[in-house]
């Protein structure tokens, strides 16, 4: 893939966001467990960003409780790809000056320079009707705007493995209020595991002696971590939103989230070496890798609710 635009934790809550951008809201409070959204593990041990289980319906709930019932998904996961596509034209059609969430395959979506044509990735992008009947195209989360053809589209359609499409009216949002903030913020910050993580161990411990998987699988395991660990940055847009309430600098812990992105990042590259070497002392090493990993984010966690509850507190008197 291109690399993401600065700041954007995930491609479904970049599309969101941009729509409530529209709407003049603040689209922080979106970011409310989007480090722990959920990924799957395929039966050869791969750690994915998609999957046929994951549907969207848990985070388009929280958008509604959050900015109200702007948003509806036409998208029917029963139903096969010509029905779908049919539903596409006529929601177009009905709604051609809202906004509309469509999820592609990058595959086919030559702006991706590294997934086109090489790589199959579903991912939601914000589409328009244009005259003449191509599609403008813009992606918040990959920093893209621009024109592709109809058929692209529909071949980007056809060829997703998944699907998923969502109307936006951003006119019909609101702003949302504190109570619903910290209902979600609490029921996101409940659970003190980190699924991330222990999926991570799991994979590593499988490629350790007696082994369920080969060492050199560990690439090709780990080839998605990076876009797993750009959701932590959810992390900082929510510390932002808080702290920004109660008068607090957030640039350093946004730095220091950046910096555990980026030490996910290079865990991925240390799993590659491992992956080469094949050698066990290497492979376990990447436990205590994993380890610190879990440890610095446990810091920004509890940091995280620190400066929530000074905002609840706030909240509370203003109230």
């Amino acid at each position: 893939m291109s690399e993401p635009a600065p700041s954007h934790a995930h491609c479904l809550l970049s599309g969101l966001a941009y729509g409530l951008g529209l709407a003049g809201l603040d689209d922080r409070p979106l970011y409310i467990g989007s480090w722990d959204a959920p990924f799957g593990v395929t039966e050869d041990g791969i750690l994915s960003y998609y999957s046929a289980e994951i549907t969207p319906r848990s985070q388009l709930d929280s958008f509604v409780r959050l900015y109200g019932d702007g948003l509806s998904e036409w998208y029917d996961h029963a139903a096969d790809k010509q029905a779908n596509y049919g539903s596409w034209l006529e929601t177009l059609g009905a709604y051609p000056s809202e906004v509309h969430l469509l999820q592609l395959d990058l595959y086919y979506l030559p702006y991706d320079r590294r997934s086109y044509r090489s790589v199959h990735r579903p991912h939601y992008v914000i589409v328009r009707g244009l005259p003449g009947g191509s599609y403008g195209i813009r992606d918040p989360y990959l920093g893209w705007e621009g024109e592709l053809a109809e058929d692209t589209v529909r071949e980007a359609f056809f060829g997703n493995p998944l699907g998923g499409g969502i109307l936006l009216r951003p006119a019909k949002l609101h702003r949302p209020e504190a109570g619903q903030i910290r209902s979600l913020f609490e029921e996101a910050t409940e659970d003190e595991g980190n699924p991330l993580a222990e999926a991570a161990r799991r994979r590593v411990l499988d490629s350790l002696p007696p082994e369920k998987f080969d060492p050199s699988t560990l690439k090709e395991a780990f080839a998605q971590l990076g876009i797993l660990a750009r959701r932590k940055l959810g992390y900082s847009r929510l510390y932002g939103y808080f702290a920004e309430a109660v008068s607090e600098e957030a640039a350093p812990y946004e730095a220091e989230l950046e910096r555990l992105v980026k030490l996910w990042q290079s865990f991925a590259y240390s799993a590659i070496r491992a992956s080469i070497s094949g050698r066990a002392e290497q492979v376990s090493g990447l436990l205590e890798k994993l380890d610190r990993l879990e440890q610095l984010e446990n810091e920004r966690r509890a940091e995280l609710i620190h400066v929530y509850e000074r905002w609840k507190i706030r909240e509370n008197r203003l109230h």
